[in-house]
């Protein structure tokens, strides 16, 4: 029941986001520039 529920709210979500148009405002670049640590946090938060 609950766990093939959680694999197709899993699959449905995952393809929405595949299939959706991301972009930024005004179609500026992303700053993939990494700051320091274990994780390789970006230097700039996307906000």
């Amino acid at each position: 029941g609950w766990r093939m529920a959680m694999q197709v709210l899993r699959l449905t979500l995952a393809h929405l986001l595949q299939c959706f148009e991301w972009s930024t405002p005004m179609d500026e670049p992303v700053d993939m520039i990494e700051g320091h640590g274990l994780a390789l946090p970006k230097a700039t938060l996307l906000t």
